[in-house]
């Protein structure tokens, strides 16, 4: 016999004194009463589901009524028309004998930390954080130190807040005008314009200006021309709301020269000349302009003109503080410069003054000139000269006389005053 045999041999020996013969009956019995208790037991299972739901519903229900009773959802009232305001100390109130406390935790905090501190009886604290504007009442203990004890929070106070102050509107400070001003120019001729200027612009200032010309204005930029020379003072006047502030500044004006001149039409060697004398006044530099694109310097110049009508002369006069003034005249020409130059010619004729071309004036004086000739067909140059003895006689360079064809021709002279002036005309060539 093994180990294990002698060991089952031991359990054996020492469970047989509490051996019992099989009774079926029991068994039976015993059967019956734990499939009743398992029966007991899934009832109890399906009815304790069904608890747990009815009481998650009456949970709910019950916080819904506490926040509806105690006013957690009600929207928060319109206070615009008040501030709250923290006091510095306690205020008591006469009615209920209590103490006003502000709703900060710093304050209570020193409360529970200082129990020497008297304490009242109940603190009403303003709790508008709450969602309305009444006050609540924390119930206390004066016999025991405050430390020991919660705050217990009881029913609203409808009482009104002890501590609502209205803030009344601070007017603020009327701004000071100011008059100071800029201008554009301080010095300048009579009949120019200058702009005027506030510094600090205002809209609700009333500004008065005094040019010192005897003329006034009213607006923030304002412009003014000095018809007169002189020295002027300018004066602003800045008010609001019964405040005045005066700025002054001061102008100079110059004068402005007058221009002005005469003419007359001369002959000087066969050539119309016309001859200008200056009348202008208070000027010391000229300067004239012709409508053919001449200009002169001079003070009084002249001009040889090569068309007959009326003539655009300008002067312009500058005076000694920079100051100018210009006038325009319309001169009538009735006579122009003649160069003597033939508006056809014959090359092949019998009469001999007839039978070349050139500007017959420069054979009459000694003066230096340049004459060109241009086919207006081609626009090809076919004859230029600088000597009144050297005429073309009308061919061109291959030889050919091409009667029938109009030629321009262009002349650059030096007159008597030393200056360059230019002539054009036409001709053609004849049998």
């Amino acid at each position: 016999m093994n180990k294990l045999d002698g060991f089952e041999e031991l359990i054996k020996e020492k469970l047989e004194p509490f051996e019992v013969s099989y009774d079926g009956s029991s068994w039976a019995a015993m059967d019956q009463k734990l499939t009743q208790a398992y029966h007991k037991a899934n009832t109890l299972k399906k009815t304790g589901r069904a608890g747990i739901v009815l009481a998650g519903i009456t949970l709910i229900a019950g916080g819904i009524y506490f926040a509806n009773s105690h006013h957690f959802f009600a929207p928060p009232q319109d206070r615009s028309d008040v501030s709250f305001t923290t006091p510095p100390a306690p205020v008591k109130n006469s009615a209920t004998a209590a103490l006003y406390y502000p709703a900060d935790a710093s304050v209570k905090k020193a409360m529970e930390q200082d129990s020497s501190l008297p304490l009242p009886a109940q603190v009403n604290v303003p709790t508008s954080n709450l969602g309305n504007d009444s006050g609540h009442t924390i119930q206390t203990h004066p016999q025991k130190s405050v430390n020991s004890h919660r705050d217990q929070l009881v029913q609203p106070n409808t009482s009104p807040v002890s501590n609502v102050s209205t803030v009344a509107p601070v007017p603020s400070e009327i701004r000071e005008p100011s008059a100071q001003f800029s201008l554009s120019q301080h010095e300048g001729c009579a009949g120019s314009v200058i702009a005027f200027r506030p510094e600090r612009i205002d809209d609700k200032v009333n500004y008065l200006w005094n040019f010192g010309d005897g003329t006034t204005a009213t607006g923030i930029t304002i412009t003014h021309a000095y018809t007169t020379a002189g020295n002027y003072t300018v004066t602003l006047t800045a008010s609001r709301a019964g405040k005045t502030r005066t700025a002054h500044s001061e102008v100079h004006i110059f004068e402005v020269p007058v221009a002005d001149a005469s003419w007359k039409m001369t002959e000087d060697r066969l050539i119309p000349e016309m001859r200008f004398t200056n009348l202008s006044r208070r000027a010391q530099n000229y300067f004239w302009t012709f409508d053919d694109g001449a200009v002169s310097t001079k003070r009084e110049p002249s001009k040889v003109f090569t068309r007959v009508g009326l003539h655009k002369v300008s002067l312009t006069v500058t005076g000694d503080m920079g100051c100018s003034n210009t006038k325009v005249f319309r001169v009538p020409v009735k006579r122009t410069l003649n160069l003597l130059a033939p508006t056809s010619f014959t090359p092949e004729s019998n009469i001999q003054l007839n039978q070349s071309w050139i500007p017959r004036a420069f054979e009459a004086f000694d003066t230096r000139f340049t004459v060109t000739v241009m086919d207006q067909n081609s626009g090809k140059k076919v004859f230029e000269s600088s000597n009144a003895n050297e005429k073309w006689d009308g061919r061109d360079k291959d030889g050919y006389i091409r009667y029938g064809s109009s030629y321009i021709w262009t002349c650059i002279f030096v007159n008597k005053y030393q200056e360059e002036e230019t002539q054009q005309g036409y001709f053609v060539i004849v049998r």
